[in-house]
């Protein structure tokens, strides 16, 4: 997708451009220059396209419907993140999410006079998109944490799930390991956690993101 000199859209791609990008951060920073925001509307594209169709098809609309929603959806965004009004306080599928769903009820109340029907596919959805709104997070944050876990190493990333995501003892840690000694497995993790502030001390976007994955997984 190429963004046209109006703010518009293109609706071809050019994979040949696109990149995977690692973090919500390098996206919105991509987003933000004028050599990389291609390359990253391609990627929100790619990654997001289908979830929104399937808000669309699954609550009346039809796949040109769905279309329509995305690319408006994918405009708004891009105005809110070039504007300042977003700045990754959520993870970006999230928020497309609940823009796409919002401008798809708007259309849906221009297309159909059951005005019962639209309030009974809110009420009826509401709980469910919250939780698909949460799944996203903590997939997402998920994502990140493991990311920046597998920069430590394996021993630290088995120790430092033990303790802070499994909430064992060095006991219990020290049973399901091949450690000496409780001692040792203290030191490890002290080295373990060195080396995870030294990598996120070297990033600043990485470290906001790992820190709020980490908000997103409470």
């Amino acid at each position: 997708m190429v963004v046209t000199p109006n703010g518009g859209l293109t609706t071809n791609l050019i994979e040949k451009n696109m990149r995977e990008f690692s973090s919500d951060s390098d996206v919105l920073e991509a987003l933000l220059s004028t050599q990389n925001s291609n390359s990253a509307i391609s990627f929100l594209y790619k990654n997001n396209y289908y979830i929104l169709e399937n808000l669309v098809l699954k609550n009346g609309g039809n796949k040109m419907d769905a279309e329509d929603v995305i690319q408006e959806t994918m405009i708004t965004f891009i105005e809110m993140v070039r504007s300042g009004k977003f700045r990754g306080d959520s993870a970006i599928k999230s928020i497309l999410y609940a823009i796409s769903k919002n401008i798809w009820i708007t259309k849906f109340r221009k297309t159909t006079q059951d005005n019962k029907r639209i309030e009974g596919y809110i009420l009826e959805n509401e709980s469910f998109e919250s939780d698909i709104t949460e799944q996203i997070q903590k997939t997402e944050a998920n994502k990140i944490i493991g990311q920046v876990f597998d920069k430590i190493g394996d021993s630290c990333k088995k120790i430092l799930t033990f303790y802070y995501y499994d909430n064992l003892s060095f006991k219990e840690i020290l049973g399901k390991t091949d450690y000496e000694n409780e001692q040792v497995i203290r030191n490890k993790k002290y080295k373990c956690m060195k080396s995870l502030m030294d990598i996120l001390e070297s990033s600043p976007s990485l470290s906001s993101s790992f820190k709020s994955s980490l908000f997103n997984q409470k």
